[in-house]
């Protein structure tokens, strides 16, 4: 990895967005695309395809610009919560697979923060329609550390924003672009987006046509969000991690969705 690289790491790190496009070989998308829709089909309620998730981290480590892409992220990151939160955090790490389709709108204009202060988005597939393609939406200005009590206030709001009626949350999600608040990230298939989620507020678009599918992989949960984290894991049903993770990611259970 060269030093640029690093850079954009570091900067991620800090609350921005580093994209590294073409990640993952067109072959490789296509192979990981053909497992999982023979997944998706196996079985109406597509516990296949959702646990196909520990594969598909298996064969992006197969791709040693990957592999090295993971290992750095995971220090600069670790860097970042050492010096800024005297905190070595709980590496994780906490993966699954994102489907965003016409069918449900639920996962759409959710804006939140991650529990964790890494996560990448490896873009599988895109949706048909251009405009509406569940693309993902970062909010520019980055919050600073918060104290433990206002980060759980400011979690359970998030939750309770979820709830609202999709109108309402996908108009937000509009003025927010309008007046340059936030901006629309256009996710290529083979992409890998990185960023400090913690600090980052983000959310996704809706999809109007097709189907997109990505990989979210977090790391490192600093411990500020006095269990809320751990209960989502298990409203999700949590899923093992790869007991032979790259170094210095260490191996642990779980999944958080936050």
């Amino acid at each position: 990895m060269n030093a640029q690289d690093r850079a954009a790491l570091t900067r991620a790190s800090k609350g921005h967005l580093a994209v590294f496009e073409s990640m993952v070989p067109q072959t490789t998308l296509s192979s990981i695309n053909h497992m999982l829709d023979a997944a998706y089909a196996a079985s109406s309620d597509h516990k296949q395809f959702f646990g196909s998730a520990k594969d598909v981290v298996h064969t992006l480590r197969d791709i040693p610009a990957f592999r090295e892409l993971e290992k750095e992220a995971v220090r600069a990151a670790s860097d970042w919560l050492r010096s800024t939160m005297n905190v070595s955090g709980t590496v994780g790490p906490w993966f699954g697979l994102r489907v965003g389709s016409s069918t449900s709108t639920v996962g759409s204009h959710c804006r939140h923060f991650d529990s964790h202060v890494l996560t990448l988005v490896i873009v599988l597939q895109t949706a048909k329609d251009e405009d509406k393609s569940g693309d993902l939406i970062v909010y520019s200005k980055p919050r600073g550390v918060p104290r433990p009590h206002d980060n759980l206030l400011r979690k359970s709001v998030q939750w309770g924003e979820r709830g609202l009626p999709f109108p309402l949350r996908a108009a937000r999600t509009q003025r927010h672009l309008e007046r340059g608040l936030c901006s629309r990230i256009r996710g290529l298939p083979g992409s890998v987006y990185v960023f400090n989620g913690f600090l980052m507020q983000h959310c996704n678009l809706d999809v109007t046509q097709g189907e997109r599918r990505s990989l979210v992989i977090h790391y490192l949960d600093p411990g500020l969000s006095m269990g809320l984290s751990a209960i989502n894991r298990l409203r999700r049903h949590a899923a093992a991690v790869p007991t032979d993770a790259v170094h210095p990611v260490e191996p642990a259970a779980g999944f958080d969705a936050t």
